[in-house]
């Protein structure tokens, strides 16, 4: 079993809140762009490499040295 003091309940809750918060069901186009556009923000903290087609479609590429 996984010991809970190595995890910050608030920070965690944190993190998923805004993703929680995006009205996204498949057949809303605004929504399910505005998840993506979260997808990508967060994405861009980690320097990956994105591209963004019409649509919902975004592909992320990241390097790392290995």
């Amino acid at each position: 079993m996984l010991s809970t003091t190595h995890f910050n309940e608030d920070e965690i809750l944190s993190g998923l809140m805004p993703w929680v918060r995006v009205e996204s069901p498949t057949y809303d186009a605004s929504g399910v762009n505005r998840m993506m556009d979260l997808a990508v923000a967060e994405m861009q903290r980690f320097d990956a490499k994105i591209e963004r087609r019409a649509g919902a479609t975004v592909t992320m590429i990241f390097q790392h040295d290995g």
